[in-house]
């Protein structure tokens, strides 16, 4: 198949955290995996190649426009309780929607 895939709302993203762009044109994404600063950040990243799912009770969450020219935070958040994400996803979701002309 040659067609790119079409960008879609929703994105596992290396069997670790998930993409969740919103109709404003940002995407924040919310990782727990090896590298990411979660519980499970000191893992060996083939430990999430091999596994259908993982648990973490903080997670990393970081945010960007549509040409990914701005970015909030600036830097990726971490250790991050499912409320503080949440409140962190609510800002994002009420961001100036840029794909309007």
């Amino acid at each position: 198949m040659t067609d790119k895939p079409q960008e879609k709302a929703f994105e596992i993203s290396d069997n670790k955290g998930f993409h969740m762009t919103f109709e404003n044109g940002w995407t924040v994404s919310v990782q727990l995996g090896a590298g990411n600063y979660a519980d499970n950040y000191h893992l060996p990243f083939e430990y999430f190649k091999k596994v259908n799912s993982a648990t973490s009770n903080k997670a990393e969450f970081w945010s960007w426009n549509k040409d990914r020219s701005k970015k909030y935070p600036k830097e990726p958040k971490g250790y991050l309780t499912v409320e503080e994400v949440w409140k962190l996803m609510a800002i994002v979701r009420r961001k100036k929607n840029e794909q309007k002309k």
